[in-house]
């Protein structure tokens, strides 16, 4: 009986079970019309990545197949978990939990690895903010940071996480850090060693265990048996090996114990050197000289590596795309310890250039840039001289960018183009300077332009007023091969007024005329120039008391005079004559250190006229610059100027002013500039009053600090920069002029604020001056401004 009624029970069970079944999901023969979706449980992404899999469902039948297929393709996103499908009066209705998604990950006490470190280490296991989380990636993540950290001698590492839920399903993560103290190398024990001892392995191994542990670090270690490899491999150890490298951990101390096995067998010579290949008999001379090894020799693996090394840039050279160079060991003798050296060759193809194009130099002519590569066309190809040629047109500044490709020519093998593409920078330069004291406004304009009309010269004008003083040029530089290389032609045109003032006696000084000079480049450290120059010279003496005969004999004029022009007479009111300079100059320079923040720069020159009764000049500028940063804000910069030019007598041309005074004279809060009026009204013996240029010794210390402004204005950091400065100069003179003899030793100094603002049109440069230490007869220079358009 109760077997009966169990029979019965099951039999009702399974009739129920089939009767849901199909009520539920129906099967492929019995189908549901959906008329309508409803999605429960979606808050942090959209309902379009489900309702764009399933709109096609929609007053449609589905069957249970359709229904898994759903359901597969929800899991699958690996944005759901926790998914359940229901069907209520011909409605789909979807229950969902979302996955949760990370909000923030934070580190604390981490310092072997930062947070950059991290934060890329944390990618690679996609656990970044607004991503998916997924517990099994953030055990990945601590497992591989585990790693680094023992490989880096922390075996007492560990991290732990918390992990917090916050609004919305996002969730935030904290790991906290426990790096523990490093693990040092306790002891080291090597075995198999006979050619260097154990002292001498260890200096390789960079591992001292004795008072200063080495600390244990595997990387380090591995990459040093590599070095040992090749010391070995060096000395003729063509079998060199590491047999056994076992690491035992010592909990009690913290430390670590290494055992190393090395084999090192035994040392090969070289019986034969073979160099095979289908390179041109032509080279085999050259090839053959490359290898220069000899009958049993030690076989080096560094030496025959450099051997590959030349051989490969030869063929470069020689116009082969890309040679492949081939190293084998071959007839290996273990009983006499010999092997023979096969150099396989194969040049590949050998390639011609057709055409150079130029793309993206709407400036610059072709010809101008074509002038300037040795790399020509209808020539072979050679990517050492491409490179050199790339290196060479960076020099002149016309581009920001160069890029170079090479394209085949369809159905020709051996023929290309070479290809450069171009990114021309803006090359004009105008700036506008006033200088402003209580007496007079000097004004300074300047207009450079390096690549003019894109012909590759260079133009500079500058203009210079301080009524009634004025100096004007035009200065046209070229660079190119209408001379041979490394030479540069220059022309210059000027047109200058002057003063010069003795309590009520004045002379204006009026030059005008041409020069024209070859610079030659015999290498990165000297430079000789050829200057040719006329020039006319106008003197007005109508103010000056003292008789002009007696003036001119002692020679304030900078030039030789004449002699036809001592024998005016007093009623005359000007004298003009012309004159004619030929100079050479050289000049050697002695870099050290050339950075933009920081460099030491010596150059010594000389001019020479070879014309008669000519000056001669001799110059020696020791200049040193440093930028120290003392922390994130503050800086401070440190510049020296040394300048001598002895025995001057007063005859520096005065188209060398600007030139000079560049190097010399930089000191803010006082006057700089090539036409300042010379009083001699006031000369005592501790002042010196003459023109800055005439001195025999000259030191300038330039100081600044820049001030942290972005701590209160961190949105103008990039805009604005302001510095406080403290200028000395101390100047030395021997010498005479027109009025006495001069022994003068002057030191003058000033303390002020400069601001530099960067705007999109240019920068200005301002600042305001206090002289602290001056005679008075310097010319004071409160406020100094200068605009500088790029």
């Amino acid at each position: 009986m109760i077997k009966k009624i169990i029979k019965n029970i099951i039999f009702f069970i399974i009739l129920i079970n089939i009767f849901f079944n199909n009520i539920l999901y129906a099967d492929d023969n019995n189908k549901f019309l959906i008329k309508k979706i409803n999605i429960i449980g979606v808050n942090n992404f959209s309902k379009d990545i489900i309702e764009n899999k399933i709109k096609n469902y929609k007053n449609k039948n589905i069957s249970k197949s359709d229904i898994k297929n759903i359901i597969k393709y929800l899991y699958d996103t690996k944005l759901f978990n926790n998914i359940k499908i229901d069907i209520k009066n011909n409605d789909l209705i979807i229950y969902i939990n979302e996955n949760k998604l990370i909000n923030n990950i934070k580190f604390f006490n981490n310092k072997l690895l930062n947070n950059t470190e991290l934060i890329n280490i944390l990618k690679k296991f996609n656990l970044n903010n607004n991503e998916i989380f997924n517990e099994k990636n953030l055990f990945d993540f601590k497992k591989e940071i585990k790693k680094i950290y023992i490989n880096n001698g922390k075996f007492f590492f560990n991290i732990e996480d918390i992990i917090e839920n916050i609004n919305n399903n996002k969730i935030n993560i904290t790991l906290f850090f426990n790096e523990g103290e490093f693990t040092k190398i306790n002891n080291v024990n090597i075995e198999g060693n006979r050619l260097l001892n154990k002292k001498s392995i260890l200096n390789i191994l960079d591992i001292n265990y004795g008072l200063f542990k080495t600390v244990y670090n595997k990387n380090k270690l591995l990459n040093n048996l590599l070095k040992l490899n090749l010391i070995y491999k060096k000395k003729g150890y063509l079998n060199f090996s590491i047999n056994k490298l076992n690491t035992k951990f010592i909990e009690k101390n913290n430390s670590i114990d290494i055992d190393l096995v090395i084999n090192e067998g035994k040392i090969f010579l070289i019986n034969k050197f073979i160099v095979n290949g289908n390179y041109n008999e032509l080279h085999k001379l050259d090839i053959n000289s490359l290898c220069n090894f000899k009958k049993n020799e030690i076989y080096n693996y560094k030496k025959i590596y450099n051997v590959k090394n030349k051989i490969k840039n030869f063929l470069l050279k020689k116009g082969y795309k890309n040679p492949k160079i081939n190293i084998l060991i071959s007839n290996l003798n273990k009983n006499k310890c010999t092997l023979d050296i096969n150099v396989e060759i194969d040049i590949q193809d050998k390639l011609n250039i057709r055409n150079i194009k130029i793309y993206g130099n709407k400036k610059t002519l072709d010809k101008v840039l074509k002038n300037k590569m040795k790399q020509k066309e209808k020539t072979e190809f050679n990517i050492f001289q491409t490179k050199s040629d790339i290196l060479e047109l960076n020099k002149f500044k016309y581009f920001n960018k160069i890029n170079i490709y090479t394209k085949k020519i369809y159905k020709i093998d051996n023929l290309i183009d070479l290809i450069y593409f171009v990114k021309e920078p803006y090359v004009n330069n105008f700036s506008v300077g006033a200088n402003l004291n209580s007496k007079t406004l000097n004004f300074e304009c300047n207009y450079n332009n390096i690549n003019w009309l894109g012909s590759g010269n260079s133009l500079l004008l500058k203009a210079i007023y301080n009524d009634p003083k004025y100096f004007l040029s035009c200065d046209i530089k070229n660079p190119y091969n209408l001379l041979k290389n490394n030479k540069q032609y220059e022309c210059k045109i000027f047109d200058n007024l002057n003063t010069v003032n003795n309590n009520s006696d004045v002379l204006r000084i009026k030059d005008s005329g041409l020069s024209s000079s070859i610079n030659n480049n015999i290498n990165d450290k000297i430079n000789t120039e050829n200057r040719l120059c006329f020039s006319t010279r106008t003197i007005n003496f109508n103010e000056f008391e003292e008789n002009i005969n007696e003036i001119i004999k002692k020679n304030i004029f900078n030039d030789n005079i004449p002699k036809n022009i001592i024998d005016l007479n007093k009623s005359d009111k000007y004298i003009k004559f012309n004159k004619i300079d030929l100079f050479t100059k050289m000049k050697y320079i002695y870099n050290v250190n050339k950075y933009k923040e920081k460099y030491l720069n010596i150059s010594f020159s000389t001019d020479n006229n070879l014309l008669p009764f000519g000056i001669n000049l001799y110059r020696l500028l020791f200049e040193y610059l440093n930028n120290n940063k003392i922390n994130d804000y503050i800086s401070l910069k440190n510049e020296i100027i040394f300048f001598i030019m002895p025995d001057i007598n007063n005859k520096i041309p005065f188209y060398e002013y600007g030139l000079i005074k560049n190097y010399i004279d930089n000191i803010r809060g006082f006057k700089s500039n090539c036409i300042e009026e010379i009083d001699y009204s006031n000369i005592d013996e501790n002042c010196e009053n003459l023109n800055i240029l005439k001195n025999n010794s000259k030191i300038n210390i330039i100081n600044e600090i820049y001030l942290p402004i972005e701590l209160i204005f961190n949105n103008i950091k990039d805009f604005l920069k302001i510095s406080l400065f403290i200028d000395s100069s101390n100047n030395l003179y021997l010498g005479n002029n027109i009025f006495k003899n001069i022994l003068s030793f002057h030191d003058h100094m000033s303390f002020g604020i400069n601001a530099k603002i960067n705007l999109k049109i240019g920068n200005i440069n301002t600042s305001y001056s206090i002289p602290i230490k001056y005679c008075d007869s310097n010319n004071i220079i409160n406020f100094q401004f200068k605009f500088n358009r790029k």
